[in-house]
């Protein structure tokens, strides 16, 4: 069953607005990464993941992204058939 796992973590110097962005834009590239945004405070970016590989494994993939670091997972909810149906149809190409 597919779940939906949070992680928070942290970034290593001081990137900057460019440098975020950036980031994010390969954070989503990753097939189990469904959301990434910067935080401000204790940890610097919150991850939302949809999968269904182990979460340990997903953070593992994570931990190679540079410059992550401090990676925190947190609680991991089964997500509901159709929430997956819907990301799905997204993804199905329109016909003329």
């Amino acid at each position: 069953m597919a779940q939906r796992s949070y992680v928070l973590a942290g970034i290593e110097g001081s990137p900057d607005r460019a440098d975020l962005a950036r980031l994010v834009e390969q954070l989503l590239a990753i097939d189990d990464v469904a959301f990434a945004e910067p935080l401000v405070g204790q940890f610097d970016m919150l991850i939302t993941l949809d999968t269904q590989k182990p979460l340990e494994t997903v953070v593992k993939r994570l931990a190679e992204v540079k410059p992550l670091c401090n990676l925190v997972p947190l609680k991991a909810n089964p997500v509901p058939p159709r929430e997956r149906m819907h990301r799905n149809i997204e993804k199905i190409p329109l016909k003329p």
